[in-house]
């Protein structure tokens, strides 16, 4: 029987991908409030929006790889 460490990384040799996207989905997701009237639900959708493209590209790619 394998460790469990090396079973995940047979599930999922290329999780790093997944992370992107999940988090462009997200963030485009979150950028469709900009487009309403109101202007709390635009200033909310565009800074969660920014904040999930940080967290995605700058702390997950950079700062602590997986």
């Amino acid at each position: 029987m394998e460790p469990p460490s090396r079973c995940s990384v047979k599930a999922s040799p290329c999780p790093d991908s997944l992370f992107t996207l999940a988090a462009t989905v997200m963030a485009v997701s979150f950028a469709g409030l900009t487009f309403t009237r109101r202007l709390d639900f635009q200033q909310a959708g565009f800074a969660v929006a920014v904040a999930i493209l940080i967290d995605a590209t700058v702390i997950r790619m950079l700062l602590l790889p997986a």
